[in-house]
């Protein structure tokens, strides 16, 4: 849009409606992680985490059941297709409703229903749900009895996250004010005191 010559002010205008859809969906992707990785915690049944996730995002859920895939190796076949980072919403719903199942399948035959979202965790390119899955997997398993000790840990992790979320819309949000800022400054033919403009935005 600059080399085709939208002025200064249209160009700020569409570049920062852009970055404002990008945060409210970053927003969505982290909120809805951490929806999952609690509901997960709480031993919730994996058919409820749609059901449970997709208002989040959506007004109008798709509520059909689809067939369980809910395995260590489907889930890494599927980040595998697709990367987590690329994911659409309703695709990570049904990949955090297959981390739901490989839970309680594995609480269910071996009794430490987290430690194996390990392994879905280094299969995932993002940082925020392989940290979510890691923080499940440091705590083995979960309690179908949830007693105030283990309320404690739920906590901390839900606690940890919201902080983590915090600070990732910050970072998100700087980014692209430098970007914006950086794009009209070009367009507006101050692109060799480009430097200045981005202290600017950093300093202010």
């Amino acid at each position: 849009m600059t080399v085709d010559g939208f002025e200064p002010p249209l160009l700020e205008d569409i570049v920062e409606t852009h970055a404002r859809t990008a945060l409210r969906q970053l927003r969505l992707r982290l909120s809805l992680t951490i929806e999952a990785i609690i509901a997960t915690a709480h031993g919730d049944n994996p058919k409820i985490v749609r059901p449970k996730l997709a208002p989040i995002y959506t007004v109008d859920p798709n509520t059909t059941y689809r067939d369980v895939e809910g395995t260590v190796e489907l889930a890494r076949q599927r980040l595998e297709r697709t990367p987590a980072s690329t994911m659409t919403l309703d695709e990570l719903t049904e990949l955090f409703t297959d981390v739901a199942w490989i839970s309680w399948r594995a609480n269910a035959l071996r009794g430490d229903g987290f430690r194996v979202l390990e392994e879905v965790a280094t299969a995932v390119d993002d940082e925020f749900i392989a940290w979510g899955l890691r923080l499940l997997a440091e705590h083995r398993r979960w309690q179908r009895r949830t007693d105030d000790k283990y309320r404690v840990v739920i906590n901390r992790i839900m606690d940890d996250m919201e902080t983590g979320m915090a600070r990732r819309l910050d970072a998100a949000t700087r980014r692209y004010q430098l970007v914006s800022a950086g794009i009209v400054a070009i367009a507006d033919g101050r692109g060799a005191r480009i430097d200045e403009v981005l202290d600017e935005v950093t300093s202010g």
